[in-house]
């Protein structure tokens, strides 16, 4: 215990015999001081940008594994809409509750959720094509025509689907360690 008192008054009388070392230790402390004080917030943010974004991932892939059932539901009524339809009426499909209900979220999936966004508004744009050509009186050719046009645009619509549920499929899917 003696030794280190010893120890401690020695350095602070060399300390005193050179004054322009206190100016020089006060400046080394003053940029560590300074160090700090721009990493620990920089870490801080860091961490919690961090955190933020694993929350959105995780959003994101429960919202995928909501919806995606109810997808392969939509893209089989489009597709019995396309192969069966008689009719301009049978033409117009309406998605599954679910995805309505989640409608609000969808922005959470990124590019996933822009798809099925851009589809269910494809879908709904072609009911209203669909609902005002039933209010018109067609010749037989002119709804044949739109008929055809119709089930066309549904069959893109269908494609555009099957992009989406492929990309919601990859958002519930673990990511791959990567090979070391």
């Amino acid at each position: 215990m003696t030794a280190i008192y010893y120890f401690f008054i020695d350095v602070l009388d060399w300390f005193e015999l050179h004054p322009g070392l206190a100016v020089w230790l006060q400046a080394l402390g003053v940029m560590v001081a300074l160090g700090i004080a721009i990493w620990v917030p920089y870490r801080t943010a860091k961490a919690q940008r961090e955190r933020d974004a694993a929350d959105r991932q995780i959003q994101a892939q429960g919202l995928a594994v909501a919806i995606h059932a109810a997808l392969a539901t939509l893209d089989q009524a489009m597709e019995k809409a396309v192969d069966t339809a008689h009719g301009l009426e049978e033409l117009i499909v309406d998605p599954p509750r679910t995805i309505l209900e989640n409608i609000h979220n969808l922005w959470r999936m990124g590019p996933a959720g822009s798809l099925v966004l851009r589809v269910l508004g494809g879908l709904e744009d072609h009911r209203v094509q669909v609902a005002s050509r039933l209010l018109l009186t067609l010749s037989k050719d002119e709804q044949n025509r739109f008929f055809g046009m119709s089930r066309d645009r549904l069959k893109g619509l269908r494609n555009q689907l099957f992009e989406a549920r492929e990309q919601v499929r990859l958002l519930f899917q673990p990511a791959k360690e990567p090979s070391s």
